[in-house]
């Protein structure tokens, strides 16, 4: 098993495979534990979303899921930033950041985060990655 799994994560999100990559530790972590090896544990799960379609059951599994693990937002600079999240509920990962493609629209400002909009009403934020990484996530998922 990997040595950060959460099963309130898995059984959370394994009927939105298609919606979502992990990258990072945990992903590492996964592949490992796969393959027969160990792993070193990281808090944290990055999470890039993939959901082309703006799926409003995906949407509402992860924010049900921040709400039951009692996430909280992250915040700099006395600004909250929607894309990270951390909690001290036992049995969900520590922390959880949102990644995403840059929009199909221009940003009114350069940053590294964009709204991630599911619906007029739904929406979150989130790390941007640039176009050939997205590409890459998505092919070899």
């Amino acid at each position: 098993m990997p040595a950060n799994f959460k099963p309130a994560f898995k059984n959370t999100f394994q009927d939105f495979k298609d919606y979502y990559v992990l990258i990072g530790g945990t992903a590492t972590s996964i592949v490992l534990d796969a393959n027969g090896f160990e792993s070193c544990t990281t808090k944290d799960y990055d999470m890039v979303i993939i959901d082309e379609s703006k799926n409003k059951q995906f949407y509402e599994a992860l924010t049900n899921f921040l709400e039951l693990g009692e996430y909280e937002e992250g915040h700099k600079d006395h600004k909250a930033q929607l894309f990270h999240f951390t909690t001290k509920k036992s049995g969900f990962p520590e922390m959880i950041e949102l990644f995403s493609i840059l929009p199909e629209y221009p940003l009114k400002k350069l940053s590294r985060e964009t709204p991630v909009h599911f619906d007029e009403e739904a929406s979150l934020s989130a790390l941007l990655l640039d176009e050939d990484y997205y590409q890459l996530l998505i092919h070899e998922r």
